[in-house]
């Protein structure tokens, strides 16, 4: 079995929604509050599933985005992008 640590952001709202796999430090950084109420306009619609490493953020979800879902995806990830360079989104 592989069991895996959640890291609990402090927003009961989205803590009850989101499984986080990260350590606090990189949560408390990427997931701020505009990316919280991104994600969460998200999972009113749908799924989403956020990851981030390497370089990369991906954003997925299941099911056809609506236009509110669109522009929450793009608040996400430029939220991510402008994230401080010691958070390791970004590749040296």
């Amino acid at each position: 079995a592989h069991l895996k640590r959640e890291s609990a952001v402090g927003d009961p709202t989205f803590d009850g929604y989101f499984f986080v796999e990260a350590e606090p430090p990189v949560v408390r950084v990427l997931l701020n509050l505009e990316v919280r109420a991104a994600l969460l306009t998200i999972a009113r619609e749908d799924i989403p599933v956020l990851e981030v490493g390497g370089g990369v953020a991906a954003l997925q979800w299941r099911f056809e985005p609506t236009d509110a879902s669109v522009e929450a995806a793009v608040t996400i990830l430029r939220a991510l992008r402008a994230a401080p360079p010691t958070v390791p989104l970004r590749r040296a």
